[in-house]
């Protein structure tokens, strides 16, 4: 798994990291966003030595019932917007 590092701009409390049923790394926190208003969230984690880009995948879930909305991802300096639709979106290098 990846180890997480730090997180910053989410309720530190309500942090977790954990293996979901497939055997992917997930975490969560929980935080507040006001409507009409942008925040900043950051998870720093450690990838294992062992991983390639070819076989990473960034996947962002969003709570149920929420509005699609904006994702800005910078990965090792690769940045890109996503749009998180349908509950869900997935960055690849």
């Amino acid at each position: 798994g990846s180890p997480l590092l730090g997180v910053e701009g989410v309720a530190p409390e309500t942090v977790a990291s954990q293996k979901d049923a497939s055997g992917l790394q997930e975490f969560s926190a929980y935080f507040v966003m006001p409507t009409d208003s942008t925040t900043t969230l950051t998870f720093t984690y450690r990838l294992p030595a062992a991983l390639q880009a070819k076989n990473y995948q960034l996947v962002v879930q969003r709570q149920a019932g929420t509005p699609p909305l904006t994702l800005h991802v910078d990965v090792a300096g690769q940045a890109e917007e996503l749009q998180v639709e349908g509950g869900r979106a997935v960055w690849e290098p």
